[in-house]
């Protein structure tokens, strides 16, 4: 009796230990179309299905850590920048967007207050603002975003 009260006691006071996962997204930039005003922007886009969590998992509540990424870059245009944005669950509405450097990679923390779950979207927006008319601008490479988490 005195063992069954002890492992019961022992498992009301142990700590839940959350798991801990990665999801990995590599897509290829688009090709990027400067318009006659000089202007034009590529998204590269990063939304997570059902199919991307653990089995079993998909009802687990989850936490945001860090999201990583690696940007690529488009070599033959001029006033390229990057932006690293992200939208909540099911939406379409970008609630937060940070500046990313061109062909580098990098981590953050700045969306981990947000709602996390299937239907998230992260996008890398470059924005060419001085590109030469009707030319057409292929990336150096591929892009990724990684979505580390707990649940």
């Amino acid at each position: 009796m005195k063992k069954l009260l002890f492992l019961a006691l022992l498992g009301a006071v142990s700590p839940v230990l959350a798991a801990s996962h990665t999801i990995v997204k590599t897509v290829n930039p688009p090709i990027l179309m400067v318009f006659s005003t000089g202007t034009g922007s590529s998204l590269s886009q990063f939304s997570l299905l059902s199919t991307d969590f653990p089995s079993g998992t998909l009802n687990a509540t989850k936490k945001l850590s860090s999201v990583n990424w690696r940007t690529s870059s488009y070599p033959t245009t001029t006033g390229e920048r990057a932006e690293l944005c992200y939208s909540q669950p099911y939406s379409s509405t970008e609630v937060l967007c940070i500046p990313v450097a061109l062909n580098s990679a990098g981590s953050t923390d700045v969306f981990n207050n947000y709602r996390f779950d299937n239907g998230v979207r992260v996008v890398i927006r470059h924005v060419v603002t001085n590109g030469t008319p009707s030319y057409y601008h292929s990336p150096a490479g591929q892009e990724l975003v990684s979505f580390t988490y707990s649940y």
